[in-house]
């Protein structure tokens, strides 16, 4: 809409990236973006080669949904099958993508992006206590404020936050 009207906003490219998880991936790992491993999965048969020579624990997921809606954990005695077709069923193009699951604190942060200068000044911790309970499903559930993120690493998250941001060709606007 703001394109279409010349209004501020981000670019078209931006929001197609924003909302294409394997695009969005593609790029930052061409910009030297950290991110953990990642690959298109074209069928059941690839995911479960993936799996075989990735091993556990992997995340599917839709490419182009919301929230986490089809998003799985794989583990030991996760059917790949039924992780497939639901990480499919849930994305709208029918595209599924696999990651490498990272265990430890995930940071949510709230930066507004102006000039081409990333300010951050919102970081939550995101919860996942009950992480086992839904599994194989990864549920948030909530935040903790303020964050227990030490002051350097809040540095060098800014830092990742900036590289996705110039990554992504946000250069006025709001990132998260």
């Amino acid at each position: 809409v703001a394109h279409a009207l010349g209004l501020p906003g981000i670019p078209m490219e931006s929001a197609r990236l924003a909302s294409d998880k394997l695009a969005m991936k593609q790029k930052f790992a061409a910009d030297g973006v950290p991110i953990p491993w990642f690959a298109a999965v074209d069928s059941l048969h690839q995911l479960r080669e993936l799996v075989a020579e990735r091993g556990y624990p992997l995340v599917i997921k839709p490419v182009d949904s919301r929230g986490a809606r089809g998003v799985i954990r794989l583990t030991e005695g996760v059917y790949a099958e039924e992780a497939y077709d639901s990480a499919r069923r849930e994305s709208p193009t029918g595209r599924v993508m696999i990651e490498q699951f990272l265990d430890g604190p995930q940071i949510s942060t709230e930066s507004i992006v102006l000039d081409g200068i990333a300010y951050t000044p919102g970081f939550a911790d995101r919860n996942y206590e009950l992480l086992e309970k839904f599994a194989p499903n990864i549920i948030e559930d909530g935040c903790d404020l303020p964050s227990e993120l030490s002051s350097q690493e809040q540095v060098l998250t800014c830092e990742v936050v900036q590289k996705a941001a110039t990554s992504m060709g946000i250069t006025n606007g709001v990132v998260k």
